[in-house]
């Protein structure tokens, strides 16, 4: 992976995560406008951003290969979005059972009871970031 795709993947996933975290906001308790949770929403978002560098990473190391996201088979993607919703639950779990933050008007996964929404921001997001990651920063070599 050059340093241009590296810079690329950063934007794109603080971009998308930027949304995604803002248009989520109102799902959660306390939720009292854009302006007073845009702080919040963009410290979450630098999560994010590790986090994606984080599943890129370890299906990276998995595979070997720093330019898998070039030629993501199936099974990179599967891979990702599952280390994706791994991340995903986890946060929301620890994050709930410690009253950190709660639902208002979230869909809910049933019988664990994890927001929805958060979950599928890491089941898509990343395998959007890494796409933007190769079209638009294409293999110089080829």
């Amino acid at each position: 992976m050059r340093m241009r795709e590296a810079a690329l993947g950063v934007v794109a996933a603080f971009a998308l995560n930027w949304v995604w975290e803002n248009a989520q906001a109102v799902l959660f308790v306390g939720y009292a406008g854009f302006q007073q949770h845009l702080w919040a929403c963009t410290t979450a978002t630098f999560g994010d951003v590790a986090f994606v560098a984080l599943i890129f990473a370890i299906v990276a190391s998995a595979w070997r290969d720093r330019d898998w996201h070039r030629r993501a088979s199936l099974g990179q993607t599967l891979v990702a979005i599952f280390i994706g919703v791994v991340i995903a639950t986890i946060i929301e779990y620890r994050a709930l059972s410690s009253g950190r933050w709660a639902y208002d008007g979230m869909p809910l996964i049933p019988i664990i009871g994890i927001g929805l929404v958060p979950i599928l921001q890491m089941a898509i997001l990343p395998p959007i970031v890494f796409s933007v990651m190769d079209r638009v920063a294409p293999d110089p070599t080829s």
